[in-house]
């Protein structure tokens, strides 16, 4: 075999070497080798969830203004789920204790049931009926800011629209649900025994077209909350909010079944409302240390 001079002096070639990925595509599981040139991912087009690059799409290139009232936003609809968690609470503990209340009385040989008559409205049930109606109303003043359109919207050709799907389909379910309170608060009124079953279809089938109209707003309203967390960016949150896409209409509708369905969608909001709340304010304190303690 010949070989050419100086041929057996020559270094041997490097290996090949082979880019290892950087990160994977939080939609798709496409493994990202390099920073991209552009920031989303060349496979789906989802936005690289990487807070190293500068993507105008991400919040900390939004206006100061409009973060806060992001932040507001989130602190408004807090204090309204947390109201609405210790609400539940009572009004579980005090079923139980009309239960155990009911057995005791009925289970004294000297108790002689009252005559079925019409129960008119008390000054509890107005009570009752305003505290959950201002509730409803203190939700949605949350989540009308947490929508609010942003006043110079980063120029994205595929930016999903799903602001203000989410508002109409609030306002609708807002309307819907204190209608039906009304109508079941004064229905119950004429009632006077056990309801038959044609008088407890008429006072479900309102409740099944709340049902209804909540599984597109919990839809857009995740959709919107998703969208949030990849322009934070923030992994963590984009990954609790996708699941909850069909997970909170699935548990606030379905779930109702079993009662616990409605609470465990609102525990899972919270979470997820306060993972967005500390991305949001962390940038607006790095811009204004002195904003930490901002007002609502």
């Amino acid at each position: 075999m010949t070989t050419s001079p100086g041929s057996a002096d020559l270094p041997a070639p490097p290996p090949r070497l082979i880019a290892q990925p950087l990160s994977i595509c939080i939609n798709c599981k496409y493994p990202l080798h390099a920073p991209p040139e552009q920031t989303r991912c060349p496979e789906c087009g989802t936005p690289i969830l990487d807070p190293n690059l500068d993507s105008p799409e991400f919040l900390r290139f939004a206006d100061t203004d409009y973060l806060r009232t992001l932040r507001t936003g989130i602190r408004i609809a807090l204090v309204g789920y947390t109201i609405e968690v210790l609400r539940s609470f009572y009004t579980f503990a005090a079923g139980i204790y009309g239960l155990i209340l009911g057995f005791q009385i009925g289970r004294n040989p000297g108790h002689t049931p009252p005559t079925p008559t019409p129960q008119p409205l008390t000054i509890v049930d107005f009570i009752t009926f305003s505290v959950a109606v201002l509730l409803m109303l203190l939700l949605l003043a949350g989540w009308w800011k947490l929508t609010t359109p942003e006043p110079t919207p980063p120029d994205i050709a595929s930016k999903p629209d799903h602001r203000a799907p989410a508002r109409v389909w609030m306002l609708i379910y807002a309307v819907a649900w204190i209608g039906t309170s009304i109508f079941t608060m004064l229905y119950m009124t004429t009632i006077t025994s056990t309801p038959t079953p044609s008088q407890m279809l008429i006072i479900m089938l309102p409740e099944f077209l709340v049902l209804g109209i909540a599984i597109p707003m919990y839809i857009y309203i995740m959709l919107y909350m998703k969208w949030i967390a990849m322009r934070l960016p923030d992994r963590s949150a984009y990954s609790l909010a996708r699941p909850l896409v069909w997970a909170a209409p699935l548990l606030a509708t379905v779930g109702a079944c079993i009662l616990v369905g409605p609470l465990a969608t609102v525990i899972l909001t919270v979470y997820l409302l306060f993972k967005l709340h500390k991305g949001i304010s962390a940038l607006v304190e790095a811009r204004d240390p002195s904003d930490a303690t901002y007002p609502i």
